[in-house]
């Protein structure tokens, strides 16, 4: 596995988000989920990705997970909009929820 450092403009403020996608592996999964976040300036945080094969009938299953920051001034319905769009088109199941901070107890 090889990682990659990447510098771009890091948004002030924002809200986590947690995606995650599940499809059948097939090349470019990761290119099109990340180009679509890319375009709304959807800053990733982390993502890992992982193949297995599916319980049923044995086929490479691919899954990736990612945490996101979606910067205030991107518009939520829009962004969720393109992923659908992408699970159409590239039939894969996308999540798209956000992750709210566990309260501290004392």
């Amino acid at each position: 596995m090889e990682l990659k450092a990447t510098r771009g403009p890091v948004p002030e403020t924002g809200r986590p988000y947690l995606l995650e996608t599940v499809s059948l592996d097939t090349p470019g999964i990761v290119h099109t989920v990340t180009a679509a976040l890319r375009k709304h300036g959807v800053n990733i945080e982390s993502l890992e990705t992982d193949t297995a094969p599916a319980p049923w009938t044995g086929a490479p299953m691919f899954r990736m997970r990612a945490h996101v920051v979606v910067g205030p001034s991107v518009e939520i319905g829009r962004l969720k909009d393109d992923l659908a769009h992408l699970e159409a088109g590239q039939d894969l199941e996308v999540r798209l929820r956000p992750v709210f901070p566990v309260p501290q107890t004392e």
